[in-house]
């Protein structure tokens, strides 16, 4: 082969790359990303889950250390509706007991009052969002 050729081709293999990079990341014009943190009375919460759910999209992000990034179906690209939050305590782990030979949870370490229970459920949660195109970050404020 030419070197114009390998050029050539070296040249359109590149531009074809960042093309479908470009599409397939980010967040465009029709998408949001959402990230921010969740306190509890004053409180960041150390651990959790937060889900943003609509008619058309259910969204969820692990909290860690009182922050928390938005997921739509494993994405940070969010569809641009109305959201309802609700925030969950986390999930019990499973530890081996020798003494049944079964797993069992462990007692939650966290002060269940930090997770009230009305933000726990859509049809009494008060939290709403939408989102801009873009990114968004939105503070999460739990009150007793």
């Amino acid at each position: 082969m030419s070197n114009r050729l390998l050029s050539l081709t070296a040249v359109l293999t590149v531009t074809c790359f960042g093309v479908l990079l470009t599409a397939g990341c980010g967040v465009g014009s029709d998408g949001a990303s959402i990230s921010g943190t969740v306190a509890s009375n004053g409180v960041p919460l150390p651990a959790g889950r937060v889900v943003f759910s609509s008619d058309t999209a259910t969204c969820s992000g692990e909290i860690v250390d009182g922050k928390y990034q938005l997921l739509h179906k494993g994405y940070r690209k969010i569809p641009l509706t109305e959201y309802t939050i609700t925030v969950f305590p986390p999930a019990d782990d499973l530890v081996y007991n020798p003494e049944t030979g079964e797993e069992e949870p462990v007692a939650d370490r966290l002060d269940p009052k930090l997770f009230p229970k009305r933000y726990q459920r859509k049809g009494t949660s008060d939290l709403k969002f939408s989102p801009e195109p873009g990114h968004n970050e939105y503070e999460i404020v739990l009150e007793k």
